[in-house]
């Protein structure tokens, strides 16, 4: 589930037809001048801005800090550029000002153009201002970094990173400066991935290209990006510039920002107010995180799709009961499982409510002795009075109002104290109604309901998120776990630790968990006796 967002992109360059920046589409490029340029006054490489992102006079991209996200298209008719492929070397660089750290799952892109995971480069930065170069792979398990808090909210940052593809180790080298000293090194990597692939995807500036927005578009950049350029060489190691032509093109006047303008007022509106999705991150530098208030409990209501992993983390829910209210525990459908209608639109993968029901009457039985632990937690009949049927016919469900969805329009429109968290362990369809519905017929409500409601997303389960809640609740706040979550689901003996999958393993989970702790326990679905997953607790761990 995701942190909260907020973005500030960086720009990339394309390729030149200009005296200054001279390349011939078919020719190997001369190592003087960029293969790519954009976010100068004056010739750029074609390119095409989507989204809300804008750019001002001096050539500065303005990527806002909140929905709708967009990217930067570079190449003639946003066609991948050939000449980026096959480079034994190349450099990255340009001017970035982040106005939030914010960021989405994986880091937030500069300069990306992966075929989807093939093929291509990207670069990415972290919340704690390092960045991360990747060659034709995803760079989440790449450690090669910079070092961090090289971008700083605020502050007008040179970057540059070589990378040289001819060379195992000590290949990639990283170069930062500002306004006022020259580029200077930073620290140098090894990394070898070998020259960029064939058949790359679009060269996009300041977020992913098309061929992962299925994924999502909240790795955007946040901020302002300026003269972002590509140099490269098929040949050789030419293209891995040196420092002394790095402090060159740094010093160039026609290639820095206007240090004295200041940031746009609506941007800087986006980073103190909007929330995105896409990874669990923390918040935006200068933006307080709502908490309950001391003393009291955080209002929950848990949307589950009824999985595999859903079942094993509602255990859990139930031996947690008594940290929290619960306000609600709601089935929904997601892209995994529907209950269809029995006519036109067929079952997929569906299970059956009951087991939700069985879960209770286990609980019941452990009601007694955990009440004498704690006064908290609720009973079994209080419990079943809280379980709606959402919207689950088909994935993506929003067309109707349901039992479940009118239970969060009633939370939501209280005027109980509290913020209320909505747990999205499958689909956020029933959500998503819900919010139309007060959006349609209570819209002086939005803001209120903005204001009291935070949505914890686990993977994002179907569209109804991206195609509705983000661009008509911007204000809305969105933590989210698109890969993190990983960990404790399924494939989590490829992931975790190895001193710590011993808590994982049979031994451990029948001796403290499947065996001789009452019935509720016993019913947790292992995986031969091991732990199997648990996918959705991250959505209330965090509480």
């Amino acid at each position: 589930m995701s942190g909260k967002f907020q973005a500030i992109v960086l720009l990339i360059v394309a390729i030149h037809a200009s005296d200054l920046w001279a390349n011939d589409a078919g020719k190997e490029a001369d190592p003087s001048g960029p293969l790519v340029c954009v976010g100068i006054s004056g010739d750029q490489t074609p390119m095409k801005l989507h989204g809300n992102i804008t750019q001002r006079d001096d050539g500065t991209f303005n990527l806002p800090a909140g929905a709708p996200w967009g990217w930067i298209a570079v190449g003639p008719n946003e066609r991948p550029m050939r000449q980026l492929e096959e480079l034994q070397s190349f450099t990255i660089c340009g001017w970035a000002r982040p106005i939030s750290l914010d960021v989405g799952s994986g880091g937030n892109r500069i300069a990306f153009n992966l075929d989807y995971n093939r093929a291509g480069f990207d670069l990415v930065h972290h919340r704690d201002g390092r960045l991360r170069l990747a060659v034709n792979e995803w760079p989440d398990r790449v450690g090669n970094d910079s070092s961090s808090g090289k971008l700083e909210v605020g502050k007008w940052t040179f970057f540059a990173v070589t990378y040289d593809g001819t060379k195992s180790s000590d290949n990639v080298h990283w170069y930062f400066g500002d306004p006022k000293t020259a580029a200077a090194l930073d620290r140098t990597t090894s990394y070898d991935a070998g020259p960029t692939g064939a058949g790359s995807g679009v060269l996009t500036i300041g977020n992913y290209n098309p061929t992962i927005h299925r994924h999502g578009t909240d790795r955007q950049f946040r901020g302002q990006l300026h003269a972002i350029r590509v140099f490269g060489s098929r040949t050789g190691s030419d293209g891995a510039l040196s420092l002394q032509s790095i402090r060159e093109f740094k010093a160039n006047a026609k290639a820095s920002p206007d240090f004295t303008a200041d940031v746009p007022a609506d941007l800087v509106r986006t980073a103190t107010t909007t929330q995105s999705s896409g990874g669990s991150n923390e918040a935006v530098v200068g933006v307080s995180v709502s908490q309950p208030a001391p003393g009291t409990f955080p209002r929950i209501i848990a949307t589950t799709d009824g999985e595999i992993d859903d079942r094993c983390s509602m255990v859990r829910f139930l031996l947690y009961a008594n940290e929290w209210d619960i306000e609600g525990i709601i089935h929904c459908s997601s892209k995994f499982h529907w209950k269809g209608d029995g006519r036109d639109v067929k079952q997929h993968n569906w299970a059956d409510e009951v087991w939700l029901d069985e879960q209770i009457n286990l609980y019941e039985e452990a009601y007694p002795n955990l009440s004498q632990h704690d006064e908290g937690f609720p009973t079994a009949d209080a419990l079943r009075k809280l379980v709606y049927t959402g919207n689950v016919v088909n994935v993506g469900d929003m067309i109707q109002d349901t039992p479940g969805s009118d239970r969060i329009v009633e939370v939501l429109l209280d005027d109980e104290p509290g913020l209320v968290y909505l747990q999205v362990w499958g689909g956020t369809n029933t959500i998503a109604r819900a919010l139309w519905k007060i959006q349609h017929q209570h819209p002086d409500q939005m803001e209120k309901v903005s204001n009291k409601a935070i949505i914890y997303i686990i993977l994002d389960q179907d569209k109804t998120f991206r195609d509705y809640i983000q661009p008509n609740w911007p204000k809305l706040q969105v933590l989210g776990s698109f890969r993190q979550f990983a960990c404790i689901a399924y494939r989590w003996d490829r992931i975790i630790p190895e001193p710590q999958k011993r808590f994982f393993e049979k031994s451990w989970m029948e001796e403290h968990i499947l065996k001789k702790h009452g019935r509720l326990c016993a019913i947790y679905e292992s995986r031969d006796g091991a732990f199997r997953s648990e996918g959705d607790s991250p959505s209330f761990m965090h509480q």
